[in-house]
């Protein structure tokens, strides 16, 4: 996919700054990691390893099968940054 800020299979977390910005100082979201798994609006939204917030029944059995992306968490790219991982060796 070109143009893409995170190549697919890319770690990711959320940025300082959009940390900051929302109050989210304490509990899983300063600590939580994602693997980048596709690309939506225009590669806007990355959609990463996380299944969604939306409840059963929010999309339609055929919407699912139209776009199984629907049922994975989407973050703004701008709202990411890479994940640096340690060489285990």
């Amino acid at each position: 996919m070109p143009n893409v800020k995170f190549p697919i299979g890319s770690k990711v977390r959320l940025t300082a700054k959009h940390l900051r910005n929302t109050g989210q100082y304490t509990g899983s979201a300063p600590q939580s990691v994602w693997t980048v798994t596709g690309y939506t609006n225009g590669n806007q939204w990355a959609v990463v390893d996380e299944p969604s917030y939306h409840p059963v029944g929010y999309y339609t059995d055929a919407e699912l099968a139209d776009d199984p992306t629907l049922a994975f968490r989407r973050i703004a790219v701008g709202n990411l940054q890479s994940v640096k991982t340690r060489d285990p060796h």
